[in-house]
């Protein structure tokens, strides 16, 4: 019960169609809860927990819906955005209910209903945000494959925006890539 733990996992064969999602196996999950940052708080909290909890998340990729916007209305007003809901990945619920039984059943948790206790939640998240100067080499995107703006000649973009596609997995390492390539451009360049 003092003991934690987080896997990260991924199928390996995954294609994005195919076992396109990774999984978090969190147990006793209250040692990653950041909403409670502080010292005190946490122990507190984990103290009072009286036996072992698991949390199993299931994190889809996901390619970025076009039909999103975000409008200015003018000076004062609230933006407007559309943002349909995104149910990429849904085909694979039946696959990810079947992985969480078997994860449930290794890990020998209380006896429990494998037809319930998930919900389908891939509605877009705010962790992985991004694709709003996405990049292209056939001149379709904002950036392209130097992450130059298509229609400046000295402006660059490095961050998670240029990402075409919303990946599964945190994008830090990407992003941290990206910027060194992009370095690397610049002082070939200059």
């Amino acid at each position: 019960m003092n003991d934690h733990a987080k896997i990260l996992m991924s199928h390996k064969q995954a294609s994005i169609s195919q076992h396109g999602y990774n999984t978090e196996v969190l147990i006793n999950p209250k040692y990653w809860d950041v909403r409670h940052p502080d010292d005190d708080v946490r122990k507190e909290r984990i103290d009072s927990i009286t036996r072992s909890s698991v949390r199993l998340q299931f994190v889809m990729a996901s390619p970025l819906e076009d039909d999103n916007t975000i409008r200015d209305v003018g000076a004062g007003e609230k933006a407007r955005l559309k943002v349909r809901p995104n149910l990429f990945g849904s085909d694979l619920f039946g696959e990810v209910r079947q992985l969480r039984n078997d994860i449930l059943t290794f890990l020998q948790a209380d006896p429990f209903d494998p037809n319930e206790g998930m919900h389908f939640g891939n509605e877009g998240t705010p962790h992985h945000a991004g694709g709003t100067l996405r990049m292209s080499g056939d001149g379709t995107g904002v950036v392209d494959i130097n992450l130059r703006f298509e229609a400046l000649d000295n402006l660059y973009a490095v961050d998670n925006s240029v990402v075409p596609f919303i990946a599964a997995a945190n994008p830090a390492l990407a992003i941290s890539a990206l910027s060194l390539r992009l370095a690397d451009h610049l002082h070939s360049i200059l």
